[in-house]
């Protein structure tokens, strides 16, 4: 067998292993029959075929690149064979990127010096960094409900044995992050959704769970005060205080109003009172209403109410209760009426001569009372009897006739009255007149003058 690049010597025994072209040389030996016989032939053994692939690989951030191996993916290395069989191979990076992450192809088989006995193909492999982590390491965020009170509250973020982490924040569902910690100060922000992450190069990322931020209505109330006043008089300046604002003119310019302002009868007028504001979406609003109190106007009240003087009358035999003027002061002022704004009560006896009281009661929208009289004056009557004469015959000249001298005369069955008087001897007497009186009180209600007659024997 011989190698051709060998030449003529190259011929051995052995059968060959190696890839190459060779020559192979067949003798018979001459016998006593046959010559010596040669024959030649040629044969070639081809390189293997093999694909190899660089096997992936991965490391964790900061260490050490790890040793790289390859691996046989199509073919396969002949009996007997080991890898290094196939000359002189190492696997190497193609990058020296230390970032955690995927390097695709970045494994890559170089052939330093290769076996003739194959024919090798590569294929890449891929590397990996991946993240490192620190044990115990952890990340806590807290959000929260706060009522109003003007400050800017923001998450609280705390790293736990996490030492070079930096903490974000996003509120957009992890879209875009920020160092800065999310805050609320108002309630018209609504309620604030936040994300929050630390991060550090090369290492685990780190989550907390979801927080949220809101700013909630702060409690505020208005207390009216209660208020009063006198009937016909204008309304007061009404007032009030609130109380829980963190700034005054948070609610504008409070207003206290009366929600009845049209009424302006005398009374109680219970939550009547109340307060305008600016609506403010930061606080919620309690107003405890005041009462409103319309005090009756007092008739005895100086320079408000005028009560005339009832005019004196002269007995009549009738009950005689007199009227007042009851109005307002001025010369404009409105007349009072009565059983309505007032009452008027009289002392017992309004019928016979003497001093009759009556108070005016204030009602309704007036109260106090006033007190008024006027007289009830005798009835002023002149009764005359008859003269009469004549000459002596032994009776009694007597004349019973009395008459009422002017206007005025009796009430109706107030009295009885007529002439007594008589004389029977010679000489002259009074003709006396004599009353009888319906009773006493009757009586002291009238002055009666009499005009006596004379009677002459």
């Amino acid at each position: 067998m011989q190698n051709p690049e060998q030449g003529e010597s190259g011929y051995v025994s052995e059968k060959p292993t190696e890839a190459g072209s060779y020559k192979v040389r067949a003798v018979w030996a001459a016998t006593e029959n046959c010559e010596e016989i040669t024959a030649e032939d040629s044969f070639t053994i081809h390189p293997r075929e093999i694909t190899l692939k660089a096997k992936d690989a991965y490391k964790i951030y900061g260490e050490e690149d790890p040793a790289f191996d390859y691996e046989v993916t199509e073919g396969s290395l002949a009996e007997g064979d080991s890898k290094e069989s196939l000359g002189s191979l190492e696997v190497k990076r193609s990058s020296a990127a230390e970032g955690v992450g995927t390097y695709t192809d970045d494994l890559r088989i170089e052939i330093k010096a290769g076996s003739s006995n194959y024919q090798i193909q590569t294929e890449p492999g891929t590397f990996k960094i991946y993240a490192a982590s620190i044990e115990g390491a952890g990340l806590r965020a807290e959000g929260g409900s706060f009522p109003y009170d003007g400050k800017d509250h923001a998450v609280k973020a705390e790293l736990v044995s996490a030492e070079g982490y930096e903490i974000l924040y996003s509120t957009d569902e992890g879209k875009t992050w920020s160092t800065q910690a999310p805050s609320v100060r108002e309630v018209r922000e609504g309620v604030k959704k936040v994300e929050v992450k630390a991060v550090r190069e090369g290492y685990e990322e780190l989550t907390a769970e979801p927080v949220s931020l809101e700013v909630t209505p702060r409690p505020v109330s208005i207390h009216v005060e209660d208020s009063e006043k006198t009937y016909g008089e204008a309304d007061p300046s009404f007032t009030g205080e609130a109380e829980g604002l963190v700034k005054a003119g948070d609610l504008g310019e409070i207003r206290y109003t009366r929600t009845n302002a049209e009424v302006e009868e005398a009374g109680v007028y219970e939550d009547v009172l109340t307060a305008d504001y600016q609506k403010n979406s930061n606080y919620s609003v309690t107003v405890e209403p005041g009462t409103f109190t319309i005090h009756a106007q007092s008739l005895s009240a100086e320079g408000k109410i005028e009560v005339g003087d009832p005019e004196d009358t002269e007995y009549n035999g009738e009950s005689q209760q007199q009227k007042v003027l009851v109005k307002e002061a001025g010369e404009s002022g409105k007349k009072l009426e009565e059983g309505k704004d007032y009452t008027v009560s009289y002392s017992e006896d309004t019928t016979h001569a003497g001093t009759v009281t009556m108070t005016i009661q204030g009602t309704g929208n007036y109260s106090g009372e006033v007190v008024r009289s006027y007289e009830i004056t005798k009835r002023e009557i002149v009764l005359r009897s008859a003269d009469d004469s004549r000459v002596y015959n032994g009776s009694a000249l007597k004349k019973d006739e009395v008459s009422v001298i002017g206007e005025k005369d009796f009430v109706e069955g107030d009295a009885v009255y007529h002439a007594v008087g008589e004389i029977t001897e010679v000489g002259e007497t009074k003709n006396t007149i004599e009353i009888t009186w319906k009773n006493e009180k009757v009586e002291e209600s009238y002055k009666v003058s009499l005009e006596e007659g004379t009677l002459t024997v």
